[in-house]
């Protein structure tokens, strides 16, 4: 189905019991807890051999160079593994990832909107106060058990009916777009740091290749470093925009420059050294 769980929230909103109880359901074995930098190492996929379930009920927040991996799984393609001291083989993951945690984790490399796609993000805002918080609740759905793999079964029928496709809420794709907006370098930057142009101003002091140097000088103060390269931005930043980067920009005399957006007046300020002209 192409699909991971991430869900995110505070703690103390359900989060942990809920995947504890398709644990129990799943039985021994069957399930391996492991974050997604885990995932991402080398012996990761020799973990999750042969299990049903992966992933994590209180991953802490991480920041993991490619989701290569993760790709590979929820793609359901071929993927290396490996245990210490044995030959390695190939194999295709058939389960689930799902994460509990309560930040999104950060991710560089690949990281377009097929990568999203595959990232179902449900959001946990209800915070049960201590003084309501049941410490038999996993025991008690457990033994509602019957029922409750009933309707699993009804709902996953119906999602073969969809032609093995999840039916999403509008909150589940609300929060990926601004998952993706967050966590993707060139987006975030574009956010916070550019604007349209005022009218007939074609040209302000801000090529496309300053504005690449202010986004690289962005990412080493917020984002760890992680940019990506000048072809890289153009199309992120193109793709994001519903253009190409030959429409969107204008070569001038003082070299070419995007033709409807600049830095804003603060990003202006900040990185007036890339500024070509003045």
């Amino acid at each position: 189905m192409k699909k991971a769980l991430f869900l995110v929230g505070k703690g103390d909103t359900g989060k942990s019991q809920l995947k504890s109880l398709v644990e129990l359901l799943l039985g021994k074995g069957n399930f391996a807890s492991l974050d997604l930098r885990e995932i991402e190492a080398r012996f990761g996929t020799g973990v999750i051999y042969g299990t049903r379930l992966a992933g994590s009920s209180d991953m802490s927040f991480v920041t993991v160079t490619e989701l290569k991996t993760f790709k590979l799984l929820t793609g359901g393609d071929e993927v290396h593994a490996e245990f210490k001291g044995q030959q390695g083989f190939t194999y295709r993951y058939n389960g689930l990832l799902w994460f509990c945690m309560n930040r999104l984790p950060r991710f560089g490399g690949d990281d377009g909107q097929w990568v999203y796609d595959r990232i179902m993000v449900v959001k946990c805002p209800n915070v049960v106060p201590k003084e309501k918080q049941d410490k038999h609740l996993l025991d008690k759905m457990y033994a509602e058990r019957d029922g409750i793999v009933y309707k699993a079964i009804l709902a996953f029928q119906q999602v073969l009916r969809n032609g093995c496709r999840f039916s999403e809420p509008e909150s589940v794709r609300k929060a990926r777009e601004e998952y993706m907006a967050d966590n993707n370098t060139v987006i975030s930057f574009f956010t916070e740091c550019m604007c349209r142009k005022e009218s007939g101003k074609a040209a302000d002091g801000c090529t496309t290749n300053a504005i690449y140097d202010a986004y690289r000088s962005w990412c080493g103060n917020n984002n760890n470093g992680y940019a990506k390269t000048a072809k890289e931005f153009r199309e992120a930043l193109s793709s994001y925009l519903g253009t190409t980067y030959k429409d969107m920009t204008v070569h001038t005399e003082h070299g070419t420059c995007f033709r409807d957006y600049t830095l804003n007046e603060e990003a202006m300020e900040d990185y007036s050294g890339f500024l070509r002209y003045a």
